[in-house]
């Protein structure tokens, strides 16, 4: 690939510092006026933990810190007991000076993960090729929503990406090791980080695995450790099946009466957008919640079980990853890069909780799409990158008119994974893994 010319370089610079000054200046608004959402409910939860209760339970009654709006006996809190006690050390700030820590952080992590993205694919020559993807991660509205969020999928992709970057850098046996525990810790900030699991058994790679099982193993003792067996016996035998059916909602039975809420309530300030003295506009952008999960709309239009059909459609999509990608050259598209590219479209296809702020993960294909479709001489290869990055954009870009169509995002999330696929079967003859 040739170095790009004077005048390209010039454009992609600008590009960068546009998409680098709407982000930062929604940032700074966000961080002065959202609430936040999803960081609010880990700030709460912070307190649940610092005082000595349940994460899990509505505790409003006994400390109003730790209510995080939930008209549940349950509080919305979602993720494995040990991720809960990350977010004690965020309740000894103000909740303005907390969140602002917690989305530096956020936004931290996303740069810095789609530099490691960039960097395994063009080398030596990635400086340019970096900025032109983050200029699109900047304009990317899921990017812009993730941040309004403040949730901690851009720590969960930057924990996985950092596991492959080492991987791909090194290609050592402990580099894949670091790979797999890199998972396990992902799978605590994120349980459908799983998914990725049926790659590990399809590529074979023991050193992955290993990795995997050790770092599982040890984040599971420091939970049983610091929180006890009954807190992760009660989350992983009771609390996930009310997860998986219902999110951070209860069934009705469950439901707080308007009394309760409105006597509670009164501890707290003025109102419910006033945190710490500090009034937040909840108004927020466009949309957050639009679906984002393959898995999700399927169950609903086809009236199947979320649970099975959750279990078969990634076994599925593996399976066919597998087959498609077992005669590609690791000229053309490294084994580690195909394992990271697929776990990420699977994981976001599959997930039964994959909403729209989530799918800024796909940027990470955006350096090889580009790269091949700029590089390649084969008309058919570019016609199919081209596709790829279309559809890459159009997961990127506000619809209004889809807003609340769940087909919307799944069906170019798959578009792009079968693309690739067909990339993936006229690109060489060598197997796949080796």
């Amino acid at each position: 690939m040739e170095r790009a010319p004077r005048k390209l370089k010039i454009l992609m610079m600008l590009y960068f510092l546009s998409g680098l000054i709407w982000i930062s200046g929604w940032t700074c608004h966000l961080v002065a006026h959202g609430p936040q959402g999803d960081f609010f409910d880990f700030y709460s939860t912070g307190f649940s933990v610092r005082d000595g209760y349940s994460p899990y339970d509505n505790n409003m009654a006994k400390d109003i810190r730790t209510w995080d709006y939930s008209s549940f006996a349950n509080s919305g809190f979602l993720l494995p007991p040990l991720t809960a006690r990350l977010f004690v050390p965020f309740t000894y700030f103000r909740y303005a000076r907390a969140k602002l820590i917690w989305t530096l952080l956020i936004f931290s992590c996303i740069v810095a993960s789609i530099a490691a993205a960039t960097y395994v694919v063009w080398l030596d020559i990635f400086l340019f090729p970096m900025f032109a993807v983050l200029g699109t991660a900047f304009w990317f509205y899921p990017t812009v929503s993730q941040i309004e969020a403040a949730n901690i999928d851009g720590i969960t992709f930057f924990v996985i990406t950092m596991g492959f970057f080492l991987a791909c850098r090194f290609k050592e046996n402990w580099a894949h090791c670091a790979l797999g525990a890199c998972l396990a810790v992902a799978t605590f900030l994120k349980l459908d980080t799983l998914l990725f699991m049926p790659g590990i058994f399809l590529t074979r790679w023991r050193p992955t695995l290993v990795g995997f099982l050790l770092g599982v193993a040890v984040l599971f003792g420091s939970s049983l450790a610091l929180d006890g067996i009954s807190v992760n016996q009660d989350y992983f035998m009771h609390r996930l099946g009310r997860i998986f059916q219902s999110e951070e909602l209860g069934s009705e039975n469950q439901s707080l009466s308007s009394r309760e809420i409105q006597i509670y309530s009164r501890a707290w300030p003025d109102s419910i957008n006033t945190i710490d003295g500090v009034i937040y506009d909840d108004s927020g952008l466009m949309d957050q919640n639009s679906n984002g999960s393959g898995t999700r709309e399927m169950a609903s239009r086809l009236h199947i079980s979320r649970l099975l059909i959750m279990i078969f459609t990634p076994l599925l999509l593996w399976a066919l990853t597998f087959f498609f990608a077992r005669g590609t050259s690791p000229d053309f598209l490294d084994p580690t890069l195909t394992f990271y590219y697929f776990g990420i479209l699977i994981t976001l296809f599959c997930a039964p909780f994959t909403w729209m702020i989530r799918l800024f993960w796909v940027i990470a294909l955006l350096p090889w799409v580009l790269k091949n479709m700029l590089s390649l001489s084969d008309k058919r290869l570019k016609f199919y990158f081209t596709i790829c990055v279309i559809c890459i954009e159009m997961i990127g870009i506000p619809v209004p008119y889809f807003y609340g169509s769940g087909i919307y995002y799944p069906l170019f999330l798959f578009l792009l994974t079968a693309f690739i696929w067909k990339i993936l079967t006229s690109s060489g003859s060598k197997r796949w893994p080796a």
